[in-house]
C-alpha cells in the first residue's frame, strides 16, 4: 500500500524574522533581510553585506551548541510545538539535519586562539565543529530514538534531506520524520574563499538590493544565516492522532551535473530532469504546476541556467507559471536554504499567494520567465516547487501539494 506524507509541522528563524509569522509577514511587504555586515569587519573583502539574525536567539549555554546549532534549536522547538506530537510519537521517529559548515563560527574562533596562544574560547571544539554531535544533542531534546543522520550537500542540502525523509517514511519502516537545515556561516575564512571563487555580490548598491536574481546586474550571491524545520508524517499516522496536515510532500527528484565543482552545467539537463522526476513521482502535469520557488542565487550562472533548466522540464508551461526567488530577501542560507524555501513554499500555498523577487529591475534577456518581480500577488495553487541546485552539481526538487 503507498503511503502518503504530510507535513505537520513547521519553524523558521530567518534574516527575516525569528518565526513563521515574522517571516511570512516580511515576504508579504517584499522586505529584505540584507545589511552591512557586523558579525566582523568586513574592510578586507570585497563583500560588505550579509543576510544577518538580529536579534539572536537567547539559548541556554549549558546546552553547548554551536550558532548554527541554537539556530537549529529555535526552528526546530517551533515546528514541533506547532506539530503536536507526543512522547512516544517523538520515541519512535527519525531526526535529519542539513548544513553545508556546521560548526564554522566555533572552529575558527578555535583556531584563531590556537595560532595566538591564547585559551580556547570552545571547549573541545571537535564536538562543536561536527555536524553529527549537533544532531544527536538536538535529536537527544527532542527525545527522538530513530535514525539520527546528517546531510551535506553543500546549498542543496536542505532540500535533499526533506527528500530523503520522504522516501525514509514511504518505507514504512518510519512514521515521523523531523527535517532541519541550518548554517551560521558568517566568518572571515568562508568570505575569503567566496570571494575568492567570485561567488559573492560586490557592486556598489545600498545592502537591501545587493541580491537581485533574474536581473541584469546580477553579479553573486548574499550569505546568510538561519534556520527551518518541518515535521514529516505518514498520513495515516498523522490521521490518528488527529493532527491537521499543512500539506502534502507529493514529489521528489534528485541529480547530480557530473560537471564541476561550483559551475552548473551550461545545458541544465541535470537539474531539468530532477524537476521532470518530482512531477513524475507526483503524478502531475507541468500545466498543473502553479508556483516554483527557485534556487534563484542572483549568479549570473545559475539563474540563466536554472531558467534553461525549467523551460527544459516543463516546456510551453514554463512561461505560465509563476518563478520567484526568496533569496532575493533571505540572502542564501547554503545548507540551510533549502529547508527555509519549503517552508516558503508551503506557506505560499497555505495562503494563496506568491511572494515576489525583489530588487528585479533590468530584466536579463536570458531569464524571461514570470519572476513576480518586486510584488507578490495572489493566486489559486494547487501545486507548487522548490527546488535547489548546490555546488559539486547537487540538485534537489520537491512537489508539495495544498490540503484542506
Amino acid at each position: 500500500m503507498s503511503i502518503d506524507v504530510v507535513v505537520t509541522g513547521m519553524g523558521a528563524i530567518s534574516p527575516l524574522g525569528t518565526n513563521l509569522t515574522q517571516l511570512w509577514a516580511a515576504l508579504q511587504t517584499g522586505r529584505s533581510g540584507i545589511s552591512y555586515l557586523t558579525r566582523f569587519d568586513p574592510e578586507p573583502f570585497p563583500t560588505k553585506v550579509a543576510a544577518q539574525i538580529d536579534p539572536w536567539p537567547q539559548v541556554p549555554a549549558e546546552l553547548e551548541l554551536p550558532q548554527f546549532g541554537q539556530l537549529a534549536l529555535v526552528a526546530m522547538q517551533e515546528a514541533l510545538t506547532m506539530a503536536g506530537l507526543s512522547s512516544a510519537d517523538l520515541t519512535k521517529g527519525a531526526f535529519l539535519l542539513a548544513t553545508s559548515r556546521g560548526g564554522l563560527v566555533e572552529w575558527e574562533q578555535f583556531t584563531w586562539a590556537w595560532l595566538r596562544g591564547e585559551p580556547s574560547p570552545v571547549s573541545n571544539p571537535w564536538r562543536w565543529y561536527q555536524p553529527q554531535f549537533t544532531a544527536v544533542k538536538l535529536a537527544q531534546l527532542a527525545g527522538v530514538q530513530g535514525p539520527v543522520k546528517t546531510y551535506m550537500a553543500a546549498c542543496a542540502s536542505g532540500t535533499l534531506t526533506i527528500g530523503e525523509a520522504y522516501w525514509l517514511i514511504k518505507s514504512g519502516q518510519i512514521p515521523v520524520v523531523i527535517i532541519g537545515g541550518a548554517e551560521a556561516p558568517l566568518v572571515p575564512s568562508l568570505l575569503a574563499g567566496t570571494c575568492a571563487a567570485r561567488a559573492m555580490s560586490s557592486r556598489p548598491c545600498p545592502p537591501s538590493e545587493a541580491c537581485c536574481p533574474f536581473d541584469a546586474r546580477r553579479d553573486g550571491y548574499v550569505m546568510g544565516e538561519g534556520a527551518a524545520f518541518l515535521v514529516l508524517e505518514a498520513a495515516e499516522h498523522a490521521r490518528a492522532r488527529g493532527a491537521r496536515p499543512l500539506a502534502l510532500l507529493r514529489g521528489f527528484g534528485q541529480t547530480c551535473d557530473a560537471y564541476h565543482l561550483t559551475a552548473p552545467r551550461p545545458d541544465g539537463s541535470a537539474l531539468a530532469r530532477a524537476i521532470s522526476l518530482a512531477l513524475q513521482e507526483g503524478g502531475i502535469t507541468p500545466a498543473e504546476l502553479g508556483y516554483i520557488n527557485a534556487h534563484g542565487t542572483s549568479t549570473p550562472l545559475n539563474d540563466k541556467i536554472e531558467t534553461l533548466a525549467l523551460k527544459q522540464a516543463l516546456g510551453s508551461a514554463a512561461y505560465k507559471t509563476p518563478v520567484s526567488s526568496s533569496k532575493s530577501m533571505t540572502g542564501h542560507l547554503l545548507g540551510a536554504a533549502g529547508a527555509v524555501e519549503a517552508v516558503i513554499t508551503i506557506l505560499a500555498l497555505r495562503q494563496q499567494w506568491l511572494p515576489p523577487t525583489i530588487n528585479l529591475k533590468e530584466p536579463d534577456p536570458d531569464c524571461d520567465l514570470d519572476y513576480i518581480p518586486n510584488v507578490g500577488r495572489k493566486a489559486e495553487l494547487e501545486f507548487a516547487l522548490s527546488l535547489s541546485a548546490g555546488f559539486g552539481g547537487h540538485n534537489g526538487v520537491v512537489l508539495f501539494e495544498k490540503t484542506v
